[in-house]
């Protein structure tokens, strides 16, 4: 069975989605608690010093979901993933779009304070970053578009994001644009209700032109062909 890591595992939830479809999958980060409360089965392990504790060339595939934007030293976590990946190992990596992160800065400029990102990806910023530290690309998409949205019309109306780990605020108004939000991602579709209902294939093609537009996400596949 292969081996997969979660780096930035956040509340566990990414990992527990894994666990139900049976992989074998670990998570690290630098705060681990409420992982832990959360999924007390689950296997989590504490970052030092964005130093990942495990031997090289261990897993699989590695995924960092909106994490290097966090983070002090990108190029270290980066050639720390690829010493954990196997020859041939995958990396996922998930960072916010450029031009989306300038538009969210500009109607809110407490946007990055609130939700700890430390810097902005450029255009093709990351994909130089893995190439220079062993890594070839795979794929890349672009996703999440409809969440933009959700933040803009959050920030327009004053409303901030709760802590450093991105988690916005518990209000009813958030909550049903998150629900909303089911429909125009079919890889969160698939995973909920929301494939219940009739109205996704609409929502899904409203969200694939959108994504073409102006996505939230860029999320990148790598292959490991060195070692750094």
């Amino acid at each position: 069975m292969e081996k997969i890591l979660d780096f930035g595992c956040g509340n566990g939830d990414f990992i527990n989605q894994l666990a139900s479809r049976g992989k074998n999958v670990i998570g690290v980060d630098i705060d681990i608690n409420q992982a832990l409360k959360n999924y007390p089965l689950l296997k989590f392990f504490s970052l030092v010093e964005q130093s990942i504790p495990f031997d090289s060339s261990l897993f699989d595939a590695v995924y960092a979901r909106d994490v290097l934007e966090h983070v002090d030293d990108p190029v270290q976590v980066v050639r720390e993933i690829n010493r954990v990946l196997k020859s041939g190992g995958l990396f996922h990596v998930s960072v916010p779009y450029h031009l989306s992160e300038k538009i969210l800065l500009k109607i809110r400029p407490e946007y990055f304070s609130e939700i700890g990102h430390k810097r902005i990806f450029a255009s093709g910023q990351m994909e130089k970053l893995l190439e220079e530290n062993g890594f070839r690309m795979v794929d890349r998409k672009r996703r999440k578009s409809f969440l933009n949205l959700v933040l803009i019309i959050l920030f327009l109306m004053k409303k901030s994001i709760a802590n450093q780990r991105g988690d916005m605020d518990n209000s009813l108004l958030y909550k049903a644009l998150i629900v909303i939000n089911q429909f125009f991602d079919w890889e969160i579709t698939f995973q909920t209700k929301a494939k219940y209902f009739p109205i996704w294939p609409l929502c899904w093609a409203i969200e694939w032109l959108f994504n073409f537009i102006l996505p939230k996400t860029i999320i990148i596949k790598a292959e490991k062909v060195s070692n750094n």
